[in-house]
């Protein structure tokens, strides 16, 4: 039981690395130039992001306060803090005082 409660604990976060490791690579990888191409090339997704005029686009964004977002976010990774819970309330609070005792190390394959 012990050895099951401890992968299921260590699954989410090992997703979510995983995810946020993907998610880096693609938005920073460099997009050779392609001068027919009817998408945005000779950059990488975040500087398409971040300057769209300088690749042919415009800032068609919704300016929203910082703060606003931050709740909105804490808001959805308390719920699938929730949600995504595979353990008893008892073994979280045991594996969070072990993991937090090893110095909190990232959660990696």
């Amino acid at each position: 039981m012990l050895l099951r409660q401890t992968s299921n604990w260590i699954w989410f976060p090992l997703i979510q690395y995983s995810l946020d490791q993907f998610c880096n690579e693609q938005n920073n990888h460099r997009i050779r130039k392609q001068k027919e191409k009817v998408l945005p090339s000779g950059g990488s997704p975040n500087q398409f992001y971040a300057n769209p005029e300088k690749y042919g686009g415009k800032d068609s964004l919704i300016k929203v306060p910082a703060e606003e977002i931050d709740e909105l976010l804490d808001e959805a990774r308390d719920a699938a803090y929730e949600h995504m819970k595979f353990v008893d309330d008892d073994f979280d609070i045991l594996a969070h005082d072990a993991y937090d005792a090893l110095g909190k190390p990232d959660i990696t394959l």
